[in-house]
């Protein structure tokens, strides 16, 4: 059973001060190196951007963008290049700044 309660107004007021954050500024809070490390693992892989970018069905664009920290990949894209490289999410992210001065 849900209980109701009352909330005021001043309650709501709070959350004017919040705002969505885009990826890149959500990338720039959750820590990690995605891009360095991203191009570490493809290297590793004996991958070029071209034959990376053929496997994940993206554009080498694409690629370039991630690896170059300008954009970060779609949950899907993070999945796969997982997959592809034998590691896990969180390697690929990079969430313990392993390779941070790559």
């Amino acid at each position: 059973m849900f209980r109701h309660s009352y909330i005021d107004a001043n309650h709501f007021s709070c959350l004017s001060n919040f705002k969505l954050l885009d990826e890149t500024e959500l990338f720039k809070i959750t820590g990690g190196h995605f891009s360095t490390s991203f191009k570490y693992h493809r290297l590793e892989n004996h991958y070029t951007q071209e034959q990376l970018a053929e496997l994940l069905n993206v554009d080498t664009h694409t690629i370039r963008n991630w690896e170059s920290n300008k954009t970060i990949p779609k949950g899907t894209d993070l999945f796969n290049s997982s997959q592809l490289f034998g590691i896990s999410i969180d390697t690929l992210w990079d969430a313990e700044n392993k390779y941070k001065n790559h």
